[in-house]
C-alpha cells in the first residue's frame, strides 16, 4: 500500500503530545511509564491484529504458473562428508518438489566430486522408492572456485532460464508440495518476491548427562523461538501493508526477470554502505534482494501455509551466537539503508516502518523492560498506592508473559518446552536480555562484513566497478563513447567444447558485456530456434545472451520465407522434429520431413531396420498415398546435420531428380553449413553437414556419369551471404547499445574469432562488408585447428584461446595497454 505523508505525522504528533504533557505534569515519571509502555506494546497489539487478518495466496483451479517454471539455485560450501550427508537430504527434498532444474554451485572441484556422488546416490534411492519421474530432473553442479554465496548465487542466476527461481540454503528441507504451495503467489503479476515461514529441526542432544542435555537443547530451542518471532513479524507486516523487513534467504522465490537484470547483478556483487566507503558486503544478500524488489515497485508475498513452511537446522551451540551477531549487524546496516537511503518504505510500507524498521534499531529488551519497571516504581501511582506490591507484580507478570505471544505457534506444538525454557524456568528471558548486549556490540561493529557462523575458504567478492575479468592487465574499462570495434565469435571450439565452457570464455563474454562492446555469436550450428539455442548456450556459459546477438547457419533462411511461404518445402536434418518446428517458426507453412516420406511409403528407405521406428514417432503424413505423388517440393533445405544419412541422401536423389510425370522444374536445394568437421568433446573433430553435402555431390556426379554437378545454394560460413547477415545483426545490436548509452559509436573494425580455418578464417578474410568495416580474423587453438600446423587460410593473428584473442584485439584498438 502507498501512504499519504500525513500518516507519518500521527506518531510524531503523539510524541509531541507526550512531551507537552510531561512538561506540565505533576507526575512526569508516570508519563515516562505510559510513553514506554505505549511504544513497547502498541506495535505488538497492532501486529496481533494484522497477524490474525492474514490470508495466504490460494492455488487457483486454472493455473498459469507451475513448479515446472522454477529453477532451484542451491549455493553450498562444506568441508566434510558428514555435512554432505545433511546436504543430501536438502537436495533430495528439492528434487521431490518437481522443479525444471536444480543448479548447485560450490567452491572446489573436490566438493563437485562429492556432490556428484551424492546426486547419484539420491537418484538411485528415488528409483528404488518408486519416484522415477523425479529422477530425471536435471541437476547441474558448478564450481565457482570461490567461497562466496553472492558469487555462487549470481552464477546460478546466469545459468537459469525459467521464469521463476528459488534460492535455497544448503541446510533447508522442503516439503514435496512446496512449489505448488508457493508459486501460486506469482499468479499476481505484481508480485516479484515470495518468502516463507520457517521451523527449526529439533536436534537430539548428544550428551547423556542432564546438564549437557539441557545445554544442547537450550540452543536448539532458542534458535526455534528466534525464527518463530521472525515468522510472526513478517506475516503481520505483510498482511498490514505488504511490507517485510527481510525475506529470509534460507528459501525464497523470485521472478527471473528481476535478478537477471545486469544492474541488479552489478550491485548485488558489489554492495557497499556508509556512502560507499565500506564494503563489499559478503552477507546480507537477502536484505539486498528485499530492498531491491521494494525499491523497483514489485510487491512481496509471505506464504504462511503448512506446505510452504520450510524446515531448517539452527541453534548449534558452537555458532548460534555468532549468527545472532551477524543478523544484528545486518539489521543495522539494512534497515538504516531502507529508512534513510532508499526511503521507498516510507511511502509503500508505512505500518512496517513504525512497527518494525524503526523499533528494530532500538529493540534492546533488557533496557526497555528495566526502564518500564524503574519509571513505574518512581511514579506517584506506585509510591502512593496501598497495593503497590500487587501493581508491581502485575506489571512484571505482564512483561514476563507478553513475550510468549509471538511464540505461541511454537509452544502449541512443543508444550514441554514452555515449562523447560519459558516458565517457570526463565531461560528464554535470560537469552533475550543477553541478546540486547549482542545488539549493542553489533551496533558498535556494524562495519564488519564477514560471515560469522560459517568457516569459508577466504571468501572474496569481485569488485564489479572494476574490470575483474581483466584485472591482470591493470586497466579500467574505456569510455563507452570511445568503442569503435566489435567481435564475432564462433561457438563450438571457441566458447564451448562438447557443451562445456572453454576456460576463459565466460569471463571474456562478461567483460565485453560490462564494457558495452558489441558482439555476436556467428555459428554454423543450428537445428533449433535462435531463442532456444541462445538460451542453451547462455545456460552452458553462465552468461545472459539475447537472440538478436545470435546467428545460426540457417538464420539466413529467414530471407527466403517470402518466396516459399505457401509452397511445399522439404527440410533435412536435425534431431527429432525440431527443424520442421524451426522452419514453421520462421514463417514457412508447408513443411515436410524425410520421416513424412517414410511414413507415407515404407519402401523409400533402402535399409530401415535401425532408424525406421524413430521416424515413425515424429512423422505427420498419413499412409493413404505416397508423399512423392501427393506433394511436389518447390525447394529442399538442409537445415542441420542429418541423423540418418542413408535415408536422407536417397530421398534427396529422388526429390532432386524429378520423374517425367512430375511436370515441373527441379526443386532448388539449399544448404547452410559447409563445415566438413566440428569440434566436440571427442579428441578428434567429427564429420558435420559439409561432409554430408560432399557425399551427396559425389553420389550425384556418379549417377550422372560424371557429366553433371549438383547445383545448390550454400549458406553458412564462409559464404558472403552469412557474413553479411551476421553483420546486419551486429550493427543492430550496436544500435541498441548506442540507444542505451546515448552514444553514436560506429563500428570500424570487427574481429572474427574462430577455430576452423575453412569457415571462420576463410570467410572473414574474403568478406566484403557493405558497411565498409574492416574485418580481421583470429584463429584459436581450442577447437578444429591444431597448434603448430599450417592452416589453409592464414589469419590476421593466432591465439591460444578466445580470451587471448580478445586481449590482442583490444590492445590493437588501444583500449588496453600492450
Amino acid at each position: 500500500m502507498a501512504s499519504d505523508p500525513i500518516f507519518h505525522l500521527i506518531p510524531l504528533s503523539l510524541v509531541w503530545v507526550w512531551v507537552t504533557l510531561r512538561r506540565n505534569s505533576i507526575d512526569p515519571n508516570l508519563l515516562n511509564f505510559i510513553g514506554l509502555m505505549t511504544w513497547r506494546y502498541s506495535r505488538l497489539l497492532i501486529n496481533i491484529w494484522f497477524y490474525l487478518r492474514y490470508q495466504p495466496a490460494g492455488i487457483p483451479r486454472e493455473r498459469s504458473v507451475h513448479p515446472g517454471d522454477v529453477t532451484i539455485i542451491l549455493p553450498t560450501v562444506f568441508d566434510s562428508k558428514t555435512y554432505a550427508s545433511d546436504l543430501s537430504e536438502c537436495i533430495q527434498s528439492c528434487l521431490l518438489t518437481g522443479p525444471a532444474e536444480i543448479i548447485i554451485t560450490t567452491d572446489t572441484e573436490e566438493n563437485c566430486e562429492i556432490l556428484q556422488q551424492v546426486v547419484t546416490e539420491i537418484r538411485n534411492r528415488l528409483q528404488t522408492d518408486g519416484s522415477c519421474e523425479k529422477c530425471n530432473i536435471p541437476i547441474r553442479i558448478v564450481n565457482c572456485a570461490v567461497s562466496s554465496k553472492r558469487k555462487q548465487v549470481a552464477t546460478g542466476i546466469r545459468l537459469a532460464t525459467t521464469s521463476l527461481m528459488v534460492f535455497v540454503d544448503d541446510h533447508v528441507f522442503l516439503k514435496p508440495r512446496f512449489l505448488d504451495a508457493t508459486v501460486c503467489a506469482f499468479e499476481d503479476p505484481e508480485v516479484g518476491l515470495c518468502g516463507t515461514t520457517k521451523t527449526v529441526r529439533r536436534q537430539v542432544p548428544k550428551t547423556g548427562w542432564p546438564g549437557g542435555w539441557y545445554w544442547e537443547s537450550f540452543w536448539n530451542v532458542m534458535g526455534a523461538l528466534y525464527l518463530t518471532r521472525h515468522n510472526f513479524e513478517i506475516r503481520a507486516t505483510n498482511a498490514a501493508d505488504g511490507g517485510v523487513f527481510v525475506v529470509s534467504g534460507r528459501a525464497l522465490l523470485v521472478r527471473t526477470s528481476i535478478v537477471k537484470d545486469e544492474r541488479f547483478l552489478s550491485q548485488y556483487l558489489d554492495e557497499r554502505f556508509l556512502l560507499g566507503l565500506l564494503g563489499p558486503i559478503a552477507p546480507d544478500d537477502d536484505n539486498f534482494l528485499t530492498r531491491w524488489v521494494t525499491k523497483h515497485g514489485w510487491n512481496i508475498k509471505i506464504q504462511d501455509t503448512d506446505e510452504a513452511r520450510i524446515e531448517t537446522t539452527l541453534g548449534q551451540p558452537d555458532k548460534f551466537l555468532k549468527q545472532c551477531l551477524r543478523w544484528a549487524r545486518s539489521t543495522y546496516r539494512s534497515n538504516t539503508c531502507s529508512l534513510f537511503t532508499d526511503r521507498t518504505v516510507w511511502r509503500r510500507q508505512p505500518w512496517t516502518v513504525w512497527t518494525t524498521f524503526i523499533p528494530s534499531l532500538s529493540n534492546l529488551a533488557v533496557f526497555w523492560d528495566a526502564g518500564i519497571v524503574y519509571s513505574f516504581m518512581k511514579s506517584k501511582l506506585y509510591l502512593e498506592s496501598n497495593s503497590s506490591s500487587k501493581l508491581l507484580l502485575g506489571l512484571c507478570l505482564w512483561i514476563y508473559f507478553a513475550k510468549s505471544i509471538k511464540l505461541m505457534g511454537y509452544f502449541r506444538h512443543h508444550p514441554r518446552d514452555f515449562f523447560l525454557f519459558f516458565f517457570p524456568i526463565p531461560a528464554y528471558h535470560l537469552f533475550a536480555w543477553c541478546h540486547s548486549f549482542i545488539k549493542l556490540y553489533a551496533a558498535a561493529t556494524f562495519y564488519k562484513t564477514n560471515w560469522a557462523g560459517r568457516k569459508l575458504n577466504n571468501p572474496t567478492l569481485p569488485d564489479a566497478r572494476q574490470n575483474t575479468a581483466w584485472s591482470k592487465f591493470g586497466t579500467s574499462p574505456p569510455d563507452a563513447g570511445q568503442i569503435s570495434c566489435a567481435f564475432a565469435f564462433d561457438v563450438d571450439g571457441v566458447l564451448l567444447k562438447g557443451g562445456t565452457p572453454i576456460p576463459g570464455a565466460r569471463e571474456t563474454i562478461e567483460m565485453l558485456q560490462r564494457w558495452q562492446i558489441p558482439f555476436i555469436l556467428l555459428t554454423n550450428g543450428g537445428g533449433m530456434t535462435e531463442e532456444a539455442h541462445v538460451a542453451l548456450i547462455s545456460k552452458r556459459l553462465g552468461v545472459s545472451l539475447s537472440a538478436d546477438q545470435f546467428v545460426q547457419s540457417h538464420s539466413p533462411y529467414r530471407d527466403l520465407v517470402d518466396e516459399y511461404r505457401d509452397q511445399n518445402i522439404l527440410v533435412i536434418g536435425g534431431a527429432k522434429d525440431n527443424c520442421r518446428k524451426v522452419a514453421e517458426s520462421y514463417g514457412f507453412r508447408k513443411v515436410f520431413t524425410s520421416s513424412d516420406y517414410l511414413l507415407s511409403d515404407n519402401d523409400v528407405h533402402p535399409f530401415p531396420e535401425m532408424t525406421g521406428p524413430k521416424h515413425m514417432e515424429i512423422a505427420k503424413e498419413s499412409r493413404a498415398e505416397p508423399l512423392r505423388k501427393k506433394a511436389r517440393m518447390a525447394a529442399v533445405f538442409i537445415w542441420a546435420s542429418p541423423r540418418d544419412w542413408c535415408l536422407d541422401q536417397q530421398l534427396l536423389v529422388d526429390v532432386l531428380r524429378p520423374r517425367d510425370d512430375d511436370g515441373g522444374d527441379q526443386p532448388r536445394l539449399y544448404a547452410c553449413n559447409p563445415d566438413l568437421q566440428w569440434a566436440t568433446s571427442y579428441e578428434e573433430p567429427r564429420l558435420a553437414q559439409g561432409a554430408f553435402v560432399s557425399g551427396l555431390r559425389g553420389i550425384w556426379k556418379d549417377l550422372n556419369q560424371g557429366q553433371e554437378e549438383l547445383e545448390y545454394v550454400q549458406f553458412g560460413k564462409p559464404t558472403q551471404a552469412t557474413f553479411e547477415y551476421g553483420e546486419r545483426a551486429l550493427q543492430g545490436y550496436k544500435d541498441r547499445l548506442n540507444g542505451q548509452n546515448k552514444t553514436n559509436n560506429q563500428i570500424k573494425t570487427v574481429f572474427m574469432i574462430g577455430d576452423n580455418p575453412e569457415s571462420d578464417i576463410k570467410g572473414c578474410n574474403g568478406y566484403r562488408s557493405p558497411f565498409h568495416t574492416v574485418w580481421k580474423s583470429v584463429l584459436v587453438e581450442t577447437g578444429v585447428y591444431k597448434a603448430g600446423t599450417v592452416p589453409a587460410h592464414t589469419p590476421t593473428c593466432f591465439a591460444r584461446s578466445c580470451r587471448d584473442a580478445v586481449q590482442w584485439a583490444l590492445q590493437q584498438e588501444g583500449h588496453i595497454p600492450t
